[in-house]
């Protein structure tokens, strides 16, 4: 399902016949598409149940069950889930949307995550993108309701492949939900994730980015290009996101010269972890120019050494680390790990190298990771081998990944001396912080738009006034324009009479809700008179005005409204007189809240 706030009925059914002992009569759940739903939600794209759509129920012994959408009808807006485990004298307590086997409840509340890495989809919302939650009240009738919020954006670059938002607090993982009334409430876990990522993008195209509700601070934005460079973006404003809420943080066409080469590298010498002759075991933690980091080598000692001696071959093993101990590598196989023990973000490159050692040249290597420092196995390789013959100045290369990197050296020799000197790791990492050649900017909070009325927004290229109602798109919101000039800016003021607002005026509207509350327009004008421009307000779509309605309120070479309830709709118009000479709009810009 692209995205879902559906109300479900469900009933329990009885098939014809007597049913075998302990088996069920299947429970029966129907979703449709909640009518509360508006475009200032989901900005005109359609919620729809897809083939494949699952959900998860939950009886009152918080047992979960899961369900395929067994039927779809009118016009995917209605789906039938059915549960034949479900136990007929069991209730329905919840019920969630997508699918969650690790889901689970907690009192009256219930556990669910939100992925921070979600499936582009070009100008819509992907499937499974959104939570959305039902409470059962022991009737027929079972009502989703979203649980989170979306960040979108455009893009106009057709070569991006990667967008990744990131915030000082969480915004995607684990949070426990409360039904709340049908307005549900998320707590996000701690050890939620404080990014989004799309990894996946399909060109030029506007994206939806699905986060819990919450106030979002140092908001920014990793674009990067089919060729790895990046282009950063940020925003320190504050953002805040009701359930629901879709808010627009900007338009994108990055310039080749905001694209730059992000990496950064730093390395790591096993002299700076061994500390002594011993062979033995030893941590350290070392600077680098990402924070302090903590690293282990397992077993070295001599020379600033990994390895060991034939003294202490028989120790030198995984027996102790069996988490290192990765196919086709057995604990008690004579190797010896350099890792580190604290997570390093945003790597996409290891290469080692090393200076001498005895018969050294008698090992394989292998690149393990682990994203929590206690299951590792061997990372997928875009260069390099797995299980190679030593080689210094051996790089490897994979797909960008945070966490727990382990360089496993195995012996291949079986018995004596095996030593490898002055070990160095040096780790590739992409540095976001908006280096390079890159001044990091202010996307758009969403709130605040601002435009003109040429054909770079309109659309429309001509000369002379345009004289038919127009729609055009800023931001995601649509608007209408009339009697306008888009080569020039100029308006229309002078027609009809002074008393009504003419059709043949300037007028200007929007057709799908503001992002908010409107809080102020203000036009940058010439020549425009305030006392016979008018603007009318509302919480639906407008369709005229009249000069009953507000006047506009002069500034300097400006015209503008200002407004403190909860409209997110207005209409604007003329009657005559409200231009003398040659008027012009030249800016526009609506800021709501």
């Amino acid at each position: 399902m692209l995205a879902i706030a559906a109300m479900a009925a469900f009933s329990c059914t009885k098939e014809m016949g007597t049913p075998e002992l302990n088996t069920f009569d299947p429970k029966i759940v129907t979703a449709v598409v909640d009518g509360n739903i508006t475009k200032t939600h989901l900005d005109g794209v359609t919620v729809l149940w897809t083939e494949g759509d699952k959900i998860t129920a939950f009886d009152d012994a918080g047992t979960n069950y899961s369900s395929n959408a067994a039927k779809i009808e009118d016009g995917n807006k209605l789906a039938t889930f059915e549960f034949p485990e479900f136990p007929a004298e069991k209730e329905l307590v919840y019920a969630i949307y997508p699918e969650d086997g690790d889901a689970h409840v907690e009192g009256d509340k219930v556990v669910m995550q939100l992925s921070s890495e979600q499936p582009a989809l070009a100008n819509s919302f992907s499937e499974g993108a959104n939570l959305a939650i039902a409470k059962g009240d022991g009737t027929d009738q079972l009502q989703f309701k979203n649980v989170g919020a979306y960040l979108s954006l455009t893009i106009k670059n057709d070569d991006v492949t990667h967008i990744k938002l990131t915030s000082s607090s969480n915004m995607t993982g684990e949070a426990t939900v409360d039904w709340n009334d049908g307005k549900p409430v998320a707590v996000v876990s701690p050890d939620g994730s404080s990014e989004v990522l799309m990894d996946d993008i399909q060109g030029a195209g506007t994206y939806y980015f699905v986060v819990y509700p919450g106030r979002y601070e140092d908001l920014k934005i990793v674009f990067t290009k089919d060729d790895g460079q990046k282009a950063i973006y940020t925003n320190s404003k504050e953002l805040v996101l009701e359930r629901n809420d879709n808010l627009f943080i900007g338009e994108f066409d990055i310039p080749e010269d905001k694209w730059i080469t992000a990496e950064n590298s730093f390395t790591v010498r096993s002299a700076d972890v061994v500390s002594n002759s011993g062979y033995e075991t030893y941590t350290k933690t070392i600077s680098n120019t990402i924070s302090d980091t903590d690293w282990i080598i397992t077993f070295g000692g001599n020379n600033k050494s990994i390895g060991t001696n034939s003294g202490s071959r028989t120790n030198c093993n995984l027996s102790s680390y069996p988490k290192y101990a990765v196919s086709p590598v057995a604990t008690n196989d004579v190797a010896t790990v350099f890792a580190n023990t604290t997570p390093i973000s945003d790597v996409t490159k290891i290469q080692y190298a090393f200076n001498g050692g005895s018969y050294q040249t008698n090992t394989k290597v292998y690149l393990l990771y682990s994203e929590d420092n206690e299951t590792f196995s061997q990372i997928d390789l875009t260069s390099g081998e797995q299980g190679a013959a030593i080689s210094t100045g051996t790089t490897f290369e994979f797909a960008e990944c945070s966490g727990y990197f382990a360089v496993l050296f195995v012996a291949t020799n079986t018995s004596g001396n095996w030593r490898i000197d002055d070990v160095e790791l040096t780790f590739t990492y992409t540095d976001e912080t908006g280096g390079g050649n890159t001044e990091p900017e202010q996307p758009n909070d969403g709130k605040t738009i601002t435009f003109d009325l040429s054909s770079s927004y309109t659309n429309v290229n001509s000369s002379s006034y345009v004289t038919n109602a127009t729609e055009f798109v800023v931001n995601n919101i649509t608007f209408e324009v009339n009697n306008w000039n888009p080569s020039s800016g100029q308006v229309r003021g002078n027609q009809g009479n002074a008393s009504s607002i003419n059709s043949s005026n300037f007028q200007l509207c929007n057709k799908t809700p503001l992002p908010g509350k409107i809080r102020s327009i203000v036009f940058k004008t010439e020549n425009v008179v305030s006392t016979y421009t008018y603007a009318k307000f509302g919480t639906s779509l407008i369709s005229s005005c009249s000069t009953s309605d507000e006047q506009a309120t002069a500034g300097d070479g400006s015209v503008s409204w200002t407004r403190t309830g909860d409209e997110t709709f207005f209409f604007i118009g003329m009657a005559k007189g409200g231009t003398t000479n040659t008027a012009k709009i030249t800016e526009i810009t609506i800021i709501c809240e």
